[in-house]
């Protein structure tokens, strides 16, 4: 029987930390990536006029909700691939990848159903116009119909960070950005030999080039040629794995969903308070966006590094992973949070000009929020790392309690019950961040999570000392 050693990787056996920052740095640039897919739609659709730009506007929150949901049952593949990685149990993680491929596709079906029959109504519920809400729900449809894409997109980001690779997919991100970028100008205007299609361009522009990322990424899963090899056996519905990704995936959707929700209502109160207010908000939580793109990619990667060391069954460096993470995520993230406290008029500059007021009063919002940009990273790195260890409710109570526990509550108290107007606003934000901050690394340390019990089977080291045993039993 030939033996079978550790396998000599960085993220089990080698230095934590540079393993988690190589995690990191490609899903940096695939959010990056992502960001610019939302621009580049925009910029090209804001020259068909305001009507086209208020359709589409007013159809990615309805977009945002299904992105969050999708992305959160993935995120049950990633933890589940991540474990049985850790474990070197390379069937399962074959098996659990086709699982949760086929678990997206149903439902991307029913989503594309009720997607393309509510599209229209949903426009109007949302107070749209007759002509925006007509043209958003072309937009909606032709992106409803074909959501499938998007999902088996999604599926395999999920399954190659599990394993550990967020290279591949940045690069097959990279591609999908450029081809859209070609073809929204081409399909939106009808250039050359293509058919002018107006807003739905965008969409159909949309469609293909997530397509493409698909069939390349579906491609790459069958094919082995990252180690991974999904049989299209693998695709039939195992309803015990099933019921585990839908356990795990479930908590992790409504905590996406949660955040949504959450945003929403704040804009909500903001909007009481004018349009200079809502103006110095909104290019506030824009900025807010960029600096949550790494806090979000060292949650990713520490998730996946926290995730394959449980599987392997060393809860120590499980702990270590999680330590490192956030503890990197701290300073890096509070760096950044001094760099904007100095520079948040110019910053704020940057997205409008000839508004002085909504200058000062955004500049005021980043330099009250800034010094508290560590603590944000504590509370989103560490709840990567509940989910790496199967602990998706956790995070998502933590969601909760963030929003609808601290800055919400208080945003409204401050702002109104206590009249400080705009002021109190932007002081929830700093003083729910502390809480959150706190209150995660906390969590984290009492250490409930390591009672989670580890995927089914011997880890590698036990198949390890058995095979060894059993050899040198058959030599003696």
């Amino acid at each position: 029987m030939k033996k079978r050693h550790l396998p000599k990787d960085e993220i089990i056996n080698g230095r934590l930390l540079p393993a988690i920052i190589n995690l990191a740095i490609p899903l940096i640039l695939a959010n990056l990536m992502q960001t610019a897919y939302n621009i580049v739609d925009t910029y090209w659709v804001g020259r068909l006029g305001e009507t086209a730009v208020a359709a589409i506007s007013l159809a990615f929150p309805i977009i945002f909700l299904i992105i969050s949901f999708g992305a959160g049952l993935t995120i049950a593949g990633t933890v589940l691939v991540a474990q049985y990685t850790g474990k070197q149990d390379q069937d399962q993680v074959d098996r659990i990848a086709g699982q949760t491929i086929i678990l997206l596709i149903n439902v991307s079906i029913l989503i594309s159903v009720a997607g393309f029959l509510l599209a229209g109504p949903l426009l109007r519920l949302m107070g749209a116009a007759p002509e925006v809400a007509a043209r958003g729900t072309v937009y909606l449809k032709i992106l409803f119909a074909f959501s499938v894409f998007l999902f088996l997109f999604f599926v395999f980001q999920a399954i190659l960070r599990g394993w550990g690779d967020t290279k591949t997919p940045m690069w097959v991100m990279f591609w999908s950005v450029l081809a859209n970028s070609i073809l929204d100008p081409l399909l939106i205007f009808g250039v050359g030999p293509f058919p002018q299609l107006g807003i739905a361009g965008a969409a159909w522009g949309t469609v293909i080039s997530r397509g493409g990322a698909a069939i390349v990424g579906m491609y790459i899963l069958f094919s082995g040629r990252k180690m991974l090899h999904i049989r299209l056996s693998y695709l039939w519905p195992d309803w015990g794995k099933q019921w585990q990704l839908i356990r795990l995936g479930i908590p992790a959707s409504l905590e996406q969903i949660i955040r949504s929700l959450g945003i929403t209502v704040m804009m909500f109160i903001v909007a009481d308070f004018g349009t200079t207010v809502v103006a110095a908000y909104g290019i506030g939580a824009r900025i807010l966006s960029f600096v949550l793109v790494p806090a979000f990619a060292l949650s990713m990667a520490t998730s996946t590094a926290l995730g394959q060391n449980f599987g392997a069954g060393n809860l120590t460096r499980a702990e270590q992973a999680g330590w490192l993470g956030s503890g990197f995520g701290f300073v890096s993230m509070t760096v950044i949070g001094i760099v904007f406290y100095f520079n948040a008029h110019a910053l704020v500059n940057v997205f409008i000009h000839g508004s002085p007021d909504v200058v000062s009063m955004g500049a005021d919002f980043i330099r009250v929020m800034a010094p508290t940009f560590g603590f944000l990273g504590l509370q989103i790195i560490l709840s990567g790392g509940f989910r790496g260890a199967g602990k998706t409710g956790t995070a998502m109570v933590l969601a909760f309690i963030s929003f609808w526990g601290t800055r919400v509550p208080l945003a409204y108290l401050l702002s109104n019950g206590l009249h400080m107007g705009p002021d109190g606003i932007w002081l929830a934000f700093p003083v729910s961040i502390v809480i959150m901050g706190v209150l995660t690394t906390l969590w984290f340390w009492v250490g409930r999570w390591k009672r989670t019990k580890p995927p089914k089977g011997p880890s590698l080291q036990d198949r390890v000392i058995e095979e060894t045993v059993a050899e040198e039993g058959l030599s003696e």
